[in-house]
């Protein structure tokens, strides 16, 4: 009876059949939340874009178009490009500082853009909040 005993453990140990089901187990979900990681900063990334070439526009029409420029003009460009990528412009705070300042001077842009993670946000309320200011500033000199 004990080498018998002896000999269905010996095979229990060589049998790998549930080995590979155990291991996707174990693997799966990490790999499943790294990848969500990517995608959620991903798109954390392509909205830092959008804000920053919301700006650039906003500063290249304040220093080419002066002689219609003024502030509100100018935050209309930058809601206006906020609005064309299917942002909710009310949501950034823009502020425009040098408008029509003297050909040489610096007219800077500033964006603010409160960005939520989707997939990642039950995990990052544990940490802190799953809600981060996206930031841009862009600097041209007046033409």
């Amino acid at each position: 009876m004990r080498t018998r005993l002896f000999e269905i453990r010996r095979r229990l140990r060589k049998d790998q059949k549930g080995q590979a089901i155990v291991e996707l187990a174990i693997i799966l979900p990490v790999f499943l939340l790294m990848v969500l990681g990517m995608i959620d900063l991903a798109r954390a990334w392509n909205a830092k874009q959008v804000l920053t070439d919301a700006a650039r526009e906003a500063a290249r029409r304040g220093v080419v178009d002066n002689p219609i420029v003024t502030q509100t003009y100018v935050e209309g460009v930058a809601e206006s490009a906020l609005s064309n990528a299917g942002f909710d412009y009310n949501l950034a705070t823009i502020v425009a500082t040098g408008v029509n300042a003297p050909t040489g001077d610096p007219l800077q842009v500033d964006i603010t853009y409160p960005y939520t993670f989707e997939f990642m946000s039950i995990f990052m309320n544990m940490v802190g909040g799953s809600t981060v200011q996206l930031q841009t500033s862009i600097v041209m000199r007046n033409e």
